[in-house]
């Protein structure tokens, strides 16, 4: 049972039979760039990947919709950075969020999730 069995809380919840195996897949946020020129536009996860636990990738993909119709026929620049500007307030909004988190305050990975970025700098875990 391996690391399973030293949880307070996973190991309650979860049957293991010893032939199981673990996987970790990366989640993280990133933006295309540019998301837009002429003649093409990139929308929903195809220009902005957002992390699963901020719950917002379906009402991006609805609003990027829009922004998209105002778009067509232009240089895409104008889209572009709006996907500039939103990515950067979901970061800083994601950043505060893990910053809120206290408990491991040495940890690598909360450490690096609190970590201020710099404009354009890839969140932790990203593709970017």
């Amino acid at each position: 049972m391996g690391l399973l069995a030293e949880t307070n809380e996973m190991q309650r919840l979860v049957a293991f039979d010893g032939q199981a195996r673990a996987f970790v897949h990366v989640c993280g946020s990133s933006l295309l760039t540019p998301c837009a020129g002429p003649n093409w536009l990139a929308v929903g996860d195809a220009a902005m990947t957002l992390q699963p636990l901020a719950s917002a990738g379906i009402a991006k993909a609805l609003r990027d919709s829009q922004l998209a119709v105002n778009a067509i026929g232009s240089d895409g620049q104008d889209f572009n950075r709006r996907c500039e500007m939103e990515f950067d307030d979901y970061s800083a909004i994601l950043l505060k969020h893990y910053g809120l988190e206290t408990r491991w305050p040495s940890s690598d990975f909360w450490t690096l999730f609190r970590r201020p970025r710099l404009g354009g700098e890839a969140l932790p875990f990203s593709d970017s």
